[in-house]
């Protein structure tokens, strides 16, 4: 069952998860402005008045209606991030993960300028799956007629793209219209840290988790 307002109902200690995050943003030493992006109006007076005491500039952008229907697709999204944002790098985000906290951010950045060094044009992060996976048509990562069940520690590791973050310069987001470029580095995230909250059952044990990893 999906969440009703997931974004700005109360998730733990009083606070939403929309109010987590942008507390987290805040905090990234790697991050100089936020942009809150929606055509909630909830969701953005929510981001105005935590932007009336956050110590980095906070933009609101009211994001037009036809990319908040239920139709919209992940592409048309991201085609429209780079035109309100007119310079610099992008990191995109959700505030549906709040256990990636500042010091993550900053994990997560201090790795883009890196892997910029080292050839790549962008970062994703990715959970790491290293089991037996099997389509209808039969396994995928393995052999039945050569080892019918060899050790997960020799199977080839997949990715999960856990949408924790995405970084990539603006100008290479227009020019092809997406959120990573064509050698992307992916980063790993361990799952507890990439828990991301889609269904109500998420959202109470997330709010558990959290209450206790906060503290």
């Amino acid at each position: 069952m999906r969440v009703p307002d997931k974004n700005t109902r109360p998730f733990a200690k009083g606070r939403s998860l929309l109010e987590i995050k942008l507390d987290q943003l805040t905090q990234a030493r790697t991050i100089d402005r936020i942009v809150v992006s929606s055509n909630d109006p909830v969701v953005l007076d929510v981001a105005r008045s935590f932007g009336e005491s956050c110590s980095k500039p906070l933009e609101l952008d009211h994001r037009p209606d036809h990319l908040g229907a239920s139709e919209t697709t992940t592409d048309q999204l991201i085609a429209y991030v780079p035109t309100i944002i007119s310079r610099g790098h992008i990191l995109w985000t959700h505030v549906t993960s709040p256990f990636v906290d500042g010091k993550t951010y900053d994990q997560i950045v201090d790795e883009y300028w890196k892997c910029l060094q080292d050839g790549y044009d962008s970062l994703m992060t990715g959970t790491r799956i290293q089991t037996f996976l099997y389509s209808d048509q039969g396994p995928v990562n393995f052999d039945r007629q050569v080892l019918r069940w060899p050790r997960t520690q020799t199977l080839p590791v997949w990715w999960e793209i856990n949408s924790a973050a995405f970084l990539v310069e603006r100008g290479l987001c227009l020019a092809l219209g997406d959120r990573v470029g064509n050698h992307p580095k992916i980063l790993e995230l361990d799952a507890d840290v990439a828990f991301d909250i889609d269904t109500m059952s998420q959202f109470a044990l997330g709010a558990r988790l959290w209450e206790q990893w906060s503290g």
